[in-house]
């Protein structure tokens, strides 16, 4: 199988020494400010066949534009269609094949949600997220320790079943409802009497994780046993008594004293390495459930999300696209709806390292529209921090006018930049408490909060100037 390898530079051939080394050649060059000018220098024909000159030309010519335009674009270019094709809409509500308001509103996410749509927005987001988690992969790695890694296994395991113990909880009881859909009546009064004291016991108190098991192991499982004898040929009351008994195990994993049980096997495996004293590996135990606290926070946040989007019909932003390219759709909505999508899709430079993304707002009593730059690798801002991730944010508000926002977080302080309308300074420095009790809610700590006048919108370069010294190169296989 063919290997793929990254080229972003020449690489010189070994040759003998003595003989004088060959000019670089300068036929093309590249000029990140004038990238549409780009030209061929003209030098004396090195081919027979000027058709295929012509075409190298014309190749390194798209390269460039394509390569390097998209970094000349606003910071709120993206998020300005958007809210073009939302006010249009707006104005076609009532037309054939109009988008109803109800649909529009629902886009634009509450401010509450704000902070969680940014932190679950990266695709290999993971409960196993923290300094505790970034040292067992480190000691994963390490060779001659089998008895060290399956401890590592199984504080993953309970881990991962002990912060969705709820929604583990959850998934049982929607199967158990599902199920009595199946059964006759006689044996649906009986299961239907089992999950009205499941949910009593989790109406009381969902956190007594003990009482709960107690009816999922003594009362739940013998009569799901009961039933499936009863039904021995039905496969899909066989999966569904599967599917709730996995469950079950699973919800049994997710028992703190179970976590705590493989913590401390975990530092018993560690001793051939190091010698914990009784306080640090109290630290490292409060360690560990500090990262629960800030995974069950985020669930929290997604089970908010999740059940307002169950009111009326699901709507995004790729959903809100789908809806303006209809064919039913009106003209001038499907063509603004095409340009956004067409720019969403072209924007993107191969050498722009940071998540680019839109997300529509309800901020301050106004619809706004957001458009997202998420560097997680800003080194050139981290300091003395392990990590450091520079979220940067323009906002646009049909009320107020327009916003920037950086939000730098290094380990687990953030320091926070807001340039707004000059008749919001005041409001915004007076949100300071609010906005550290959100940001707290997540595991974090508000170090540094800023609160400025809005100058003028900037472009991408303008924004990550490093960009420019990125070398661009050519994916090959060889």
């Amino acid at each position: 199988m063919a290997d793929s390898l990254k080229i972003t530079s020449s690489i010189p051939p070994a040759k003998p020494a003595g003989i004088p080394n060959k000019p670089s050649p300068i036929d093309a060059i590249f000029g990140i400010n004038d990238s549409d000018l780009a030209v061929k220098m003209p030098l004396e024909p090195t081919t027979a066949n000027p058709k295929e000159e012509s075409f190298k030309e014309t190749l390194f010519q798209n390269l460039n534009k394509e390569i390097l335009k998209p970094l000349k674009n606003s910071t709120k270019g993206e998020a300005d269609i958007l809210r073009r094709l939302v006010l249009l809409s707006e104005l076609f509500e009532s037309s054939p094949g109009g988008i109803p308001k109800s649909f529009m509103d629902q886009i634009f996410m509450g401010s509450q949600d704000f902070l969680s749509e940014l932190l679950t927005r990266d695709k290999t987001e993971t409960v196993f997220k923290g300094a505790f988690f970034d040292s067992l992969r480190a000691l994963a790695k390490m060779e001659g320790y089998p008895q060290l890694k399956e401890t590592i296994v199984s504080i993953l395991r309970h881990y991962d079943a002990y912060v969705n113990r709820n929604q583990t909880l959850k998934a049982i009881l929607t199967e158990i409802t599902r199920m009595t859909e199946l059964l006759p009546q006689n044996e649906r009064v009986a299961l239907e009497l089992k999950l009205s004291a499941l949910q009593t016991a989790v109406n009381a108190d969902p956190q007594d994780q003990k009482a709960i098991q107690s009816l999922l192991k003594n009362q739940t499982i013998p009569l799901l046993g009961q039933i499936l004898k009863n039904h021995a040929f039905s496969e899909n009351l066989y999966h569904s008594v599967l599917t709730i008994i996995n469950h079950i195990v699973r919800y049994d994993k997710g028992d703190v004293e179970h976590l705590e049980e493989a913590l401390l096997k975990f530092s018993q495996a560690l001793k051939p390495i190091s010698n914990l004293t009784s306080n640090e590996f109290l630290d490292m135990k409060n360690l560990l459930f500090f990262h629960t606290e800030e995974a069950e926070n985020l669930f929290k946040r997604m089970d908010v999300l999740s059940k307002d989007g169950k009111i009326t019909e699901k709507a995004d932003l790729s959903t809100l696209l789908l809806k303006a390219l209809d064919d039913s759709s009106p003209s001038k909505i499907r063509t603004l709806g095409l340009t956004l999508l067409d720019t969403m899709v072209r924007n993107e430079s191969p050498i722009f390292p940071v998540m680019h993304f839109l997300i529509p707002l309800h901020y301050l009593g106004s619809n706004s529209y957001g458009e997202f730059f998420i560097d997680k690798d800003a080194s050139e801002k981290k300091g003395n921090a392990k990590s450091a991730t520079n979220i940067f944010f323009t906002i646009q508000s049909d009320r107020y006018g327009n916003f920037e926002v950086e939000l730098l977080v290094r380990d687990q302080i953030i320091d926070l930049d807001i340039r707004c309308p000059g008749a919001l300074i005041e409001p915004l420095k007076n949100t300071r408490g609010k906005i550290r009790s959100i940001i707290e809610e997540q595991g974090y700590k508000l170090l540094a909060y800023g609160v400025g006048e809005y100058v003028e919108g900037q472009t991408i370069l303008q924004r990550y100037p490093k960009l420019a010294l990125r070398k661009v190169g050519l994916d090959v296989k060889i």
